[in-house]
């Protein structure tokens, strides 16, 4: 049996439809009785259609004859449809819960608060530690490392004249001045060699070595000698009139423990690691921030919009920041390594530089109740980021500080501006933008500085997020003469140069830095200052050198000198005499050196 409907096939004794829903009838009967209106009959029965195996069975019904009217189908679509619309709702809330919007929506202020400075801090550290990382504190400590530099600086004949009238010599020799240098770190010994050129000449040069784990500094001057001068730090303060040092303490001004502070600074990574870490605790303990509806900020000139959280500190919420702070610092151990690592590079005990940290910032809620009734507006994009703020510090307010940076198309303004105790100084401007290159004019102002006026010339921020400096900066020199009431003889044949100064960046280890005054026809002075970091060569302590422990060891070092050899170089670079005769002067200081130890 087959529906009347349909077609399809059904079982036997079936009521309805198990395809279209359809109630079956049976076929009705035609007899003779039941034929045309002419009284005609034709035999005419029910059977069922034949079919052959090379036609469509009934069971592909639904793929060859189905219509568009098959309820079933549109039943079908019904389902297609909301299925569909509801994956894209799905997908769109996802979507919408990780925006900015949501957060904004839905969040609790204080929430809405951690999350963007949480956002913002990781940004900046990131960009920190890749600062830090380019300057060395990469974990390199370990390996050898080292610098090619140079120092050009050139003058035009004008500047020539001037300096030779002001001071009654002629300068000619300095029109072309060139130094340049190499050096080497590993570990606790530092290399370096500077060669002086006038011109196309080779004045002198200077070769040290120090050695920082036992005080120790190497110098040699190839054309007096050859013989290398081996001197303690401690026993050259005594001879230049201190008292020499016993034991190893940490000086700031000794270059040797600077020096070994540098080389062993911990690794960036682990510094923003824990930086990081703490700065969540911060903002997860900042609880009174109220936020406003969507404004505009206005910054040299160019409005963007945004939101406004305001935060204010209380004492409470400062106590409570202290205490969780000190409590996690105390049992953390990557901040344990960093002070320990520090306390090994300037030869502290580890054990003592430990607790004094602890100690220190066990204090920190003492000194942070210093800033209670702080009141802080930080400015959101659309997009969660922070692009200005405004920090009025302590209950008075005696610290106000507002920095930031609005962007309205291509259009830029920018602003900082610091208040202590009614002091101020201000920069602000606008420009424009291509891409990631900004260009603008600015100003320069403050309570103790006339405004100067400067310009930004096409400052790369993509570069700079890199860890790469792409940029320009130029201001009138006159006005720098003024704002800082520099006069001098001859000085003002340069006031109405431009003094531009200029970075570029070949990659993250090698820059070149220049300083010119120039105007559209001339540029009377350049200075060009280049290094590039290279693999250290080896590093070697002299074997044979001349201990000097007191004035009287030159004595022989400086009687065998050959001043004469520096002297002809000075010469043949157009130095006059009247200054290359106190070399002579030096050479004769032999002599009478023997008296010096009488007074050291």
């Amino acid at each position: 049996m087959y529906c009347t409907k349909c077609g399809i096939q059904l079982k036997d004794g079936s009521k309805f439809c198990h395809k279209c829903g359809a109630r079956y009838e049976e076929p009705a009967d035609v007899g003779t009785d039941a034929g045309s209106s002419d009284g005609n009959t034709s035999d005419i029965t029910a059977e069922e259609p034949a079919y052959d195996s090379s036609e469509t069975p009934y069971d592909d019904y639904d793929k060859y004859f189905a219509s568009v009217d098959d309820p079933v189908d549109k039943g079908k679509r019904k389902y297609y449809i909301v299925g569909a619309i509801a994956v894209a709702a799905l997908v769109f809330l996802i979507c919408f819960c990780n925006t900015n919007t949501f957060k904004r929506l839905f969040y609790k202020p204080a929430d809405y608060y951690s999350y963007v400075e949480k956002r913002n801090a990781r940004k900046n550290l990131e960009q920190l530690g890749g600062w830090l990382e380019a300057a060395g504190m990469d974990g390199s400590k370990d390996k050898a490392s080292g610098r090619e530099e140079s120092l050009e600086l050139n003058m035009s004949d004008d500047i020539l004249d001037a300096m030779s009238d002001a001071f009654g010599v002629d300068a000619d020799f300095l029109k072309k001045i060139n130094i340049t240098g190499k050096s080497a770190f590993y570990g606790d010994l530092y290399s370096g060699n500077l060669n002086l050129s006038l011109g196309s000449e080779q004045i002198i040069a200077l070769n040290a070595i120090t050695d920082s784990e036992n005080d120790e500094v190497y110098l040699r001057i190839p054309e007096l000698s050859d013989d290398y001068l081996k001197f303690n730090v401690g026993d050259v303060e005594s001879l230049m009139g201190g008292s020499k040092k016993s034991g190893k303490t940490f000086d700031k001004d000794d270059p040797l423990a600077y020096a070994n502070m540098i080389g062993k600074l911990p690794k960036a990574a682990k510094l923003v690691k824990i930086a990081n870490r703490y700065s969540d605790i911060v903002f997860d303990n900042i609880d009174d921030v109220k936020r406003s509806g969507r404004t505009s900020l206005e910054m040299g000139g160019v409005e963007q919009k945004c939101w406004v959280l305001t935060v204010k500190l209380d004492y409470r919420d400062l106590k409570k920041l202290g205490e969780t702070i000190s409590s996690e610092f105390e049992d953390d151990k990557d901040a344990e390594s960093v002070i320990r690592e520090l306390a090994e590079s300037v030869d502290m005990d580890e054990d003592d530089a430990w607790e004094e940290a602890v100690k220190a910032v066990d204090d920190l809620t003492d000194i942070l109740a210093d800033f209670a009734g702080t009141k802080m507006k930080v400015y959101v994009d659309s997009k969660g980021r922070v692009i200005a703020r405004e920090i009025e510090a302590g209950e008075d307010g005696e610290v106000t500080v507002t920095y930031g940076r609005t962007i309205h198309g291509r259009e830029f303004g920018a602003l900082i501006d610091v208040d202590i105790d009614g002091e101020s100084y201000t920069v602000e401007g606008s420009g424009r933008k291509s891409g990631e290159m900004y260009s603008g004019d600015f100003t320069l102002g403050g309570t103790d500085i006339d405004s100067i006026g400067f310009t930004l010339n096409s400052f790369d921020h993509k570069s700079f997020n890199k860890q790469k400096i792409n940029g320009e900066v130029s201001i009138k020199a006159g006005d720098i003469m003024d704002a800082f009431d520099i006069d001098y003889p001859g000085i003002s044949l340069i006031e109405d140069y431009l003094a531009v100064i200029s970075v570029k960046a070949k990659d993250t280890k090698a820059y070149e830095i220049g300083f010119k005054l120039a105007d559209a026809k001339s540029e009377p002075l350049s200075c060009t200052y280049a290094f590039k970091d290279t693999g250290a060569s080896k590093i070697s302590i002299p074997d044979d050198a001349i201990l000097v422990e007191k004035a009287s060891d030159l004595k022989g070092y400086l009687e065998d000198a050959d001043f004469d050899r520096v002297e002809g170089n000075l010469e043949r670079a157009g130095v006059p005499e009247s200054i290359t005769r106190y070399f002579s002067y030096i050479q004769r200081l032999s002599d009478y050196i023997d008296y010096l130890d009488m007074f050291y």
